[in-house]
Parts: structure tokens; sequence; C-alpha cells
């Protein structure tokens, strides 16, 4: 992705928060979809994108 378009590089890494909330811990992300849109990009990156959404989102439910 980066080699095509290097400004995807400004919403990256992607993220992954840890933080206490009413006493519990809580762990949260902004999806890289959602980062995505604010970028032209080709579909196929789009595609990508989606896949690592999915990963992360797997990771946020492994770790709850």
């Amino acid at each position: 992705m980066l080699v095509r378009d290097p400004t995807i590089s400004l919403a990256l890494p992607c993220r992954i928060a840890v933080f206490q909330s009413a006493g519990q811990t809580g762990l949260g992300m902004i999806a890289p979809t959602t980062l995505l849109a604010g970028f032209e990009t080709a579909p196929d990156m789009q595609e990508t994108a989606v896949d690592v959404e999915r990963t992360l989102q797997q990771i946020l439910i492994d770790t709850a």
C-alpha cells in the first residue's frame, strides 16, 4: 500500500487503545476503513483495509 500511495502513512499505525472507564478496562480503535475514507484510494486498497479491520476486531475480541 505504501509503495502505491505514501500518503496512507498518515493514517498509520493502526492503533488499539486501552483505557479505563467506570472502573473497567476498555479496548477500542478507529476502524481502518474509516481512516482510509479520508483518502482517494483504489478499490483493492479498500479491500486491504477491510482485511486489516477484521484482524484488529478479532484481536479485540480475543483480548476482551
